[in-house]
């Protein structure tokens, strides 16, 4: 059970130029570090948080005794669309299966009612907040904090990532990951 990137992001939250401004170098100097460190702190920040900074398609597998009451939490948050979902049993057998996104549940809880016969639930949905530009400023900051200590802790030992102001602008994102 998990979750695989059907269709990886096309875009990362923040810009190579944005990057080397904080950093106080020019944009062309150090491109390909810069565009491998946005990358990085954009996977450091959606696992802290659960989110999906900018859009992918994802596949995701869950036992049904995962689910609670007929919904899961879905690895990443917001899910915006869901483009196909099925039921599997240990027999083999498979079929569609009903999904839902209710207005009411928090961001990214799906709502399924697989048969009693499923053992596992596949939902392939979009995720993410959208483009760069949907992507809230609090989290957009947050990356280039993260890239601006990867990118000046370089060969350093033991270099602190995560400082105390770049936890302070996650903090109101932490998804509480119920089933």
């Amino acid at each position: 059970m998990g979750v695989v990137v059907v269709t990886p992001p096309a875009t990362e939250p923040v810009s190579v130029a944005e990057a080397a401004a904080l950093a106080r170098v020019p944009a062309d100097q150090d491109a390909a570090i810069f565009a491998a460190l946005i990358a990085a702190a954009r996977e450091i920040v959606e696992a802290r948080t659960g989110l999906a900074l900018v859009s992918r398609r994802v596949r995701e597998t869950r036992a049904v005794a995962e689910l609670d009451e007929g919904a899961f939490a879905a690895a990443f948050a917001p899910v915006r669309q869901i483009y196909a979902a099925r039921w599997t049993s240990a027999s083999g057998a498979s079929g569609a299966l009903t999904v839902a996104l209710a207005a009411a549940d928090p961001p990214g809880r799906v709502r399924a009612t697989p048969p009693t016969v499923a053992d596992a639930v596949e939902i392939e949905m979009q995720v993410g907040f959208g483009a760069p530009s949907d992507v809230p400023a609090a989290l957009r900051h947050a990356v280039l904090d993260l890239v601006l200590a990867l990118y000046l802790g370089r060969g350093e030992a033991g270099a602190p990532v995560l400082t105390a102001k770049t936890a302070a602008l996650l903090a109101p994102f932490v998804r509480r990951r119920a089933p």
